[in-house]
């Protein structure tokens, strides 16, 4: 059975080989420069700007989780932008998960908001924060 799910990936194995043929990133827009911050490189003329940082107090009194692997942003009516992050915390990463250091801040939440809690002894920590970002005023504000 899971062999099936994976029959369709040898049609991704020789992708680079038919995606060279094509102009490339780097054709149209240049060498990435080194970033001096060592944060992110990019192309000469693009620019980035941090948003939110793990570690960093949320508006719940939380900490906006580590280990991100991946966002998506979404037209929000009011003229905002819903950004969805996700997580990969474990559920021994006491470093950059949103409860703090050995999950001080863990009793500041009621047991009915987690939906994991790890049969009462660690709760599972990976999942998404959520948050709207204002582009007008450049700040953010979470959801949930």
């Amino acid at each position: 059975m899971i062999s099936v799910g994976f029959m369709g990936l040898k049609y991704f194995s020789g992708m680079p080989a038919q995606a060279s043929s094509g102009p490339r990133l780097y054709d149209r827009y240049g060498p990435l420069v080194t970033d001096p911050q060592g944060i992110f490189n990019l192309p000469r003329g693009f620019a980035y700007k941090i948003i939110s940082r793990s570690g960093e107090p949320m508006d719940d009194g939380f900490l906006s989780p580590g280990r991100n692997d991946a966002m998506a942003a979404f037209a929000n009516p009011d003229g905002k932008v819903v950004v969805v992050r996700n997580h990969e915390v474990s559920v021994d990463d006491v470093k950059n998960g949103p409860f703090g250091k050995a999950n001080v801040l863990l009793d500041r939440l009621s047991p009915l908001q987690i939906y994991d809690r790890g049969h009462g002894k660690k709760p599972s920590l990976g999942g998404t924060t959520t948050f709207l970002f204002n582009e007008d005023t450049q700040r953010m504000g979470y959801l949930f």
